[in-house]
């Protein structure tokens, strides 16, 4: 038993390793199976009003390719004005950090001197918050290997119902099985992306109101993590409710926290 346990711990291992050396391969090859996912619709909806299947394929090719030049140069461009500002951010943090030990110190919580500013270093946090949105950019900016991926997993797809009719023993309840699921995930994902779609509309639309720094970067930040189960959105929420503080005071932060609460209990 402790033999296959340090065994299943060791391959662990070894597989997470494995990814990670090979993530240059591995992330565009996950992303164009995830856009191949939301092409899907579109796909079958341009068959069944009799499209070929080589022009459909070419125009969704077309139209994957704008969005993702298009999301890659906002990203890429919000970032690098990011990246310019986090010196700022830094230093308007250590400040707020600093007030906020001021405020416990007046209510008697004495804590010693730059307590919450050496727990909470600026410095580690805005530069986490860089990481992670220069991580969403370096995602798209390979897109001539996600467009290549993506060309191939539609050719394939596209074929793979008549394929797996061939080689079933029972042809057409097989094909009526294929079908009913492709339907399902087609639904879904129509809904999902609609859905993230006005998720990061109505996040960009609110921080622009609220005056809060590059609200297309957190409204497409919202559009792509609003695909992730459960903690996207809270994940999504999180820089632009630090930002707010950075910029604001937490007056603006808690009204930038209520409005993503409210967006999605609406959405």
């Amino acid at each position: 038993m402790g033999q296959k346990l340090l065994v299943g711990i060791a391959a662990f291992i070894i597989v997470v390793a494995g990814l990670k050396a090979a993530a240059g391969l591995v992330v565009p090859f996950l992303l164009a199976v995830f856009l191949a996912i939301l092409c899907a619709p579109s796909l079958v909806w341009l068959k069944q009003h009799r499209v070929p299947s080589g022009i459909s394929i070419l125009l969704i090719m077309a139209a994957v390719v704008v969005l993702l030049l298009t999301l890659a140069s906002l990203l890429n461009t919000s970032v690098s004005g990011f990246s310019e500002q986090v010196p700022v951010y830094e230093e308007s943090l250590k400040q707020r950090l600093a007030g906020v030990q001021k405020l416990l110190t007046s209510y008697g919580l004495i804590l010693p001197e730059g307590f919450l500013t050496d727990n909470l270093n600026p410095n580690v946090v805005m530069g986490m918050v860089k990481r992670t949105l220069t991580g969403f950019g370096g995602m798209l900016s390979n897109v001539f290997l996600v467009i290549l991926t993506l060309l191939f997993i539609l050719l394939e797809g596209s074929t793979f119902p008549k394929k797996l009719q061939q080689i079933s023993r029972f042809p057409h309840a097989s094909g009526e099985q294929v079908q009913r699921i492709i339907q399902s995930i087609n639904r879904y994902m129509a809904i999902k992306v609609m859905t993230s779609f006005a998720t990061g509309l109505l996040v960009w639309l609110s921080l622009s109101v609220l005056g809060i720094d590059f609200p297309i970067l957190w409204g497409i930040t919202a559009f792509l993590l609003n695909f992730v189960p459960t903690i996207g959105s809270v994940i999504a929420a999180a820089p632009a409710i630090l930002l707010a503080i950075v910029q604001s005071g937490f007056g603006d932060a808690l009204l930038v926290g209520v409005a993503y609460l409210a967006i999605n209990v609406v959405i």
